[in-house]
């Protein structure tokens, strides 16, 4: 079975892993791991400067992260047909 994780969080990217500055270390998703097979994670994915220091590791196994969440700064995101729209389709694909 797969499950959705879905939040507004900003989750860093370097290569293939992932890491979060506060929230989100591995260790935190094996409870959910224990009642799934896989977990989609999206949020807002940014690249990881060399210089950014103190993040945690939050990819492993059974995880997959998807940068789905658009930035909801502009007026276009509460249009019809906005991004937002687009993205939640694009996970009910994934979750299929």
């Amino acid at each position: 079975m797969k499950w959705l994780f879905a939040y507004d969080h900003k989750f860093f990217r370097k290569g293939q892993q992932f890491f979060s500055k506060q929230a989100f270390p591995y260790e935190m998703w094996q409870r959910y791991l224990e009642h799934c097979d896989d977990l989609i994670v999206t949020g807002r994915i940014q690249k990881l400067n060399e210089n950014d220091t103190n993040y945690s590791l939050s990819s492993g196994n059974q995880l997959t992260f998807v940068n789905n969440i658009p930035d909801a700064s502009n007026l276009g995101y509460f249009l019809p047909d906005n991004a937002a729209e687009t993205a939640l389709v694009k996970l009910r694909r994934l979750m299929r």
